[in-house]
């Protein structure tokens, strides 16, 4: 997204400094005079994401991208017969791309990456407006009811509310207290009558799960940097243009 190119502008909204107006910017020129008062694209008195999470919430991308990084291979003999096997690895890979920053809001954000040291450190990351759409959202204490083996692609639930449709929702993202690993939930999950539930998901357990494991439903990620090079572009107006890059760590 441009919003610097009168060519290509698009309509958006913008934020005065402190976060108690905002107001929908429709030409080039309103958004310019709008930036040299300050105004942002994000409302700076918000955190983006309701969860706890190490990278800062204080602005939120303007985009952002999560990709499904799977390790397969695939052999085609002399005949085209085709041989497709997997290596059983996953991690989930994800790009934050930020509209121009003010110079503050950025070096915040600035002086937690670089202090990474490149792809050595480690934290976590909250994705924005990824809350789980089932009711498992509003619901604590529901916990794994059975051991289960690594390699498993579903666990059984206990402690949900009796009979309840959809506590879990095709893409909600999971996680056990056991592993830092996020999972991706592939079936729509309702309770029975006495709060149990199966639940199936993506990728394969990377680890063995033990009974009254606390299911974790919240799109928090523990992740590195995928670059020992950090890049920022700054224009002739000072606004900070960012984008950067996490892989997951488990």
């Amino acid at each position: 997204m441009s919003y610097y190119n009168s060519q290509s502008f698009t309509t958006h909204t913008m934020w005065s400094p402190d976060g108690s107006q905002s107001v929908v910017v429709t030409t080039l020129s309103e958004h310019q005079s709008y930036a040299s008062s300050g105004w942002t694209h994000y409302d700076p008195s918000v955190a983006f994401s309701q969860y706890t999470a190490e990278y800062p919430q204080h602005v939120a991308p303007a985009t952002f991208d999560i990709s499904s990084f799977t390790q397969s291979f695939v052999t085609t003999a002399q005949s085209l017969k085709r041989r497709v096997g997997t290596r059983n690895g996953h991690r989930w890979a994800i790009e934050f791309t930020y509209a121009p920053m003010r110079k503050d809001d950025f070096f915040d954000l600035w002086a937690f990456v670089i202090d990474q040291n490149g792809q050595f450190g480690e934290f976590t990351l909250a994705l924005p407006n990824q809350e789980p759409r089932g009711s498992v959202a509003t619901t604590t204490g529901v916990l794994v009811a059975y051991n289960v083996s690594k390699g498993a692609s579903g666990v059984s639930l206990k402690d949900f509310d009796a009979s309840e449709t959809n506590v879990l929702r095709k893409g909600d993202f999971i996680r056990f207290d056991s592993s830092k690993k996020v999972y991706c939930v592939t079936n729509n999950v309702s309770s029975d009558a006495n709060g149990d539930a199966i639940v199936t998901f993506f990728p394969a357990l990377v680890t063995d799960v033990q009974a009254d494991t606390n299911l974790n439903a919240e799109p928090v990620f523990n992740v590195g940097l995928t670059s020992d090079i950090a890049n920022v572009s700054i224009p002739s107006n000072e606004t900070y243009i960012f984008k950067v890059s996490f892989l997951e760590r488990i």
